[in-house]
């Protein structure tokens, strides 16, 4: 789904909290999204409850970069860049110790938009998932080490 800032607005963005709900609802049960407490365009941020009752965990998204390209008068391409960290939910102690993430990675997309007519628009995505190097986790640090910077999921 997708949002613009109003009625009139040529501006056009992915609606980041509607799909990542949906998202998590369909792989982990409908009341898998517990509390979104950050969701703006450059974060966003979601506390899941696993469908088996296992720990919270809380999933933040940063987006750190943006590209568009006019490739024609018919044609658009985007990209977007973000870091997704997911680590264990801090329930009684939000000011404790850090923990250190399960996960993180940088997530790149890449959508190619063409115009077919005044009231369809066809896009082409691929999303392609790279490893973090880890400075805590030395299997983590490994797994980044024989990635050699090529994506690990496509």
């Amino acid at each position: 789904r997708s949002r613009g800032d109003d009625a009139s607005s040529s501006y056009i963005a992915a609606d980041r909290e509607f799909n990542t709900k949906e998202i998590a609802k369909a792989a982990m049960g409908g009341y898998s999204v517990l509390d979104v407490p950050i969701a703006t365009p450059n974060r966003f941020s979601c506390v899941l409850g696993p469908p088996d009752g296992s720990n919270l965990i809380c999933v933040d998204i940063i987006t750190i970069g943006r590209k568009s390209e006019s490739l024609s008068d018919e044609k658009f391409a985007c990209s977007e860049v973000v870091r997704q960290i997911v680590s264990p939910a801090r329930r009684n102690n939000p000011n404790g110790a850090p923990v250190p993430p399960l996960s993180v990675k940088e997530i790149e997309t890449i959508s190619v938009y063409t115009k077919l007519d005044n009231d369809k628009i066809h896009c082409r995505q691929r999303t392609a998932t790279y490893l973090v190097p880890s400075q805590t986790d030395p299997l983590a640090f490994k797994k980044w080490q024989m990635s050699e910077g090529k994506s690990v999921d496509v």
